[in-house]
Order: C-alpha cells, then structure tokens, then sequence
C-alpha cells in the first residue's frame, strides 16, 4: 500500500480529453519529470492508487495530456476528474513541498471571490517561499504563491482565483 508520506504532490487532474482515454492535468510543478517514473498515483477516496503512464503530451505551459495503461473510453476517465496527483518522491526532483506555481503565470490576472485584485508581474522570492508580485490599480501586493491558496486557474481568462486567509491582503 502506498503512503501519503512517500509521494509529491504535482497536479489535479481537471478534464477529459477526447474518447480514447486521455485525460488533461494541470501541473503545478515545473519540476516534474514525467519520464523519471513508471507510473503516477491517484487519491481515490483515500487510497493512493498507482496509475502506469502509458504516454504524455504537454499542452500549453502548464497542462499535460496524460494516457494511462488500461484506461481506454470516456466512461472510464470521468471518475479521474478532480482527483490530485501524485509521483513517488524519490522520483521527484526536489524542490519544495509547497508545489512553487511556475513564473510563467505572469501576466495572469489574481481575482478573489471573483473581484480582481491585480495582475501579476513577477515571482519575488526563494523555491521555499515564492510571492507573486501583483500591480493592483493603487498598489503593489505580495501574496504567497503557493497551491494552498488557490483554487482555480483559467489559462483561457488568463485569472488565477485564490481564497487567502483573513488579514493578509488588505485592500
């Protein structure tokens, strides 16, 4: 059985691709090596379940096309929406748990509860603790680029939705 403790964080896994069985990930670290590891793991329902990787494609800077080993139809790849995913941390790279969001989202747009704050300009700061550096109409923010405080990124809208704890940014 394979343990949380043994496994980096890489991903979500966001849509299906197609009817063949392939499905279209957003990767959220720029390190990753998909041809490091044999196979990629799931949380399903609290079981971490090893997927072998059958091919790979990358789809613009941050999403990968992703066709696992015996998984062939639609039907099959519905269940695997929303699910996080994994590579063996041996099979890492290394760099911080915190899964740095990768510079190339500059340019986005940071919106909380749907009200834009800002655009990001730069990623200011060290691996271990990235700031997206955000120009807002009056002011210049500093919010911490990290997966924790995301929760959704459009590549098509060009935004970034983050809910950020109370407090830390003051409008």
């Amino acid at each position: 059985m394979i343990d949380r403790a043994e496994l980096t964080e890489i991903g979500k896994i966001v849509k299906t691709h197609g009817v063949g069985g392939e499905l279209v990930a957003v990767i959220s670290r720029e390190d990753t090596d998909f041809d490091a590891s044999e196979y990629l793991v799931c949380d399903i329902d609290g079981i971490y379940v090893p997927f072998f990787l059958a091919s790979y494609r990358y789809k613009g800077v941050n999403s990968v096309i992703l066709k696992f080993d015996d998984i062939d139809n639609i039907a099959e790849t519905a269940t695997m929406i929303n699910r996080k995913l994994y590579i063996p941390k041996e099979k890492s790279a290394g760099t911080s748990e915190s899964a740095v969001i990768s510079d190339t989202l500059s340019g986005y747009s940071i919106t909380i509860s749907g009200d834009k704050i800002g655009t990001i300009v730069a990623i200011d700061g060290t691996p271990e603790n990235p700031l997206f550096v955000v120009e807002g109409e009056t002011k210049e923010y500093l919010i911490p680029a990290t997966e924790d405080f995301v929760t959704g990124i459009d590549d098509e809208a060009k935004t970034i939705e983050m809910k950020l704890p109370e407090g830390l940014l003051e409008l």
